[in-house]
């Protein structure tokens, strides 16, 4: 092999080496540093406003790596916020920016955190519902759980999120069948059997 040949192959392999490293490794420590310089500056955040400015800092900086996983954390962090209980409107404008954030990765069916968003953006939407009585978080909320469930059949918090979501509109019926579907897929839950056991 000649010396050229030997400089090129090691250029190369420099290179892709140090791409590899910039896209794998230090852009996505990057975003999570951002990440957790947001979370530990929440008693400061004072304004929807402030917070929408302060995450999209964070949400729209590329990463090829860890953006899904970004999502679904930022999306937990949302439905901690709205369980405070900030007036009507700033709840609204809430859920509606963390739905719009969340979007890329409930569009892509491809997404390793896609079941796990549908499920985050779905409490987003119940805590909604229980706190303010919108009849259009219920809605929501409803059917994240339910397109959730197509796509992960035996995923647990579905069905359960489903049950507590029917439990608090008082419909007894699909309670109770959603309680009997929890007990067809896991048995041994007795905190579950003795709730269906009252319907």
């Amino acid at each position: 092999m000649s010396n050229a040949i030997l400089k090129i192959s090691a250029a190369v392999l420099i290179i892709a080496s140090a791409a590899g490293w910039w896209f794998g490794a230090y852009l996505p420590f990057q975003k999570s540093k951002r990440f957790i310089e947001v979370i530990r500056s929440g008693s400061v955040i004072k304004t929807i406003d402030e917070l929408e400015r302060r995450f999209n800092a964070v949400l729209d900086f590329y990463s090829p790596v860890g953006e899904a996983e970004a999502i679904g954390f930022f999306a937990d962090q949302m439905v901690n916020v709205l369980g405070t209980k900030p007036p009507a409107d700033v709840g609204e404008r809430l859920i509606a920016y963390t739905e719009e954030k969340a979007r890329p990765v409930l569009e892509n069916p491809e997404s390793p955190e896609l079941t796990k968003v549908f499920l985050k953006v779905a409490s987003l939407n119940e805590v909604g519902w229980i706190i303010y009585q919108k009849e259009e978080y219920f809605r929501r909320a409803e059917n994240y759980l339910l397109e959730g469930l197509k796509i992960s059949p035996n995923r647990p918090q579905y069905l359960y999120g489903l049950f507590n979501l029917y439990a608090s509109v008082g419909d007894r019926e699909r309670v109770k069948a959603i309680g009997e579907e929890i007990l067809r897929f896991w048995p041994n839950d007795e905190v579950m059997r003795a709730k269906v056991s009252l319907l």
